[in-house]
C-alpha cells in the first residue's frame, strides 16, 4: 500500500519531519482505492502475525518499523 511512498523517511527523520511524513502517508492511503478499509484490515492482520517473527534471528527490525505503519 504503501508503493511509491517514501515511508522509510520516517526512520530518521526529526520530529517535525515525523509529523509531516504521518499526514502524508494518511493522505497517500486515503487517495488509494477502498483505501482505509483495506488499510485497517492489512494493519489487524499484522497485528496478529506480529508476535511470530520475534523468535527469529532480526526480530528487532520489525519493532523499529511497526510504530510507523499502526498509526
Amino acid at each position: 500500500m504503501y508503493h511509491g511512498f517514501p515511508y522509510e523517511d520516517y526512520f530518521d527523520a526529526d520530529t517535525s519531519r515525523k509529523l509531516s511524513l504521518i499526514l502524508a502517508a494518511e493522505e497517500h492511503i486515503l487517495g488509494l482505492i477502498d483505501g482505509k478499509k483495506r488499510y485497517i484490515n492489512e494493519v489487524a492482520a499484522l497485528s496478529k502475525a506480529l508476535p511470530l517473527p520475534f523468535r527469529t534471528i532480526r526480530p528487532w527490525t520489525l519493532r523499529t518499523r511497526w510504530p510507523f505503519f499502526r498509526r
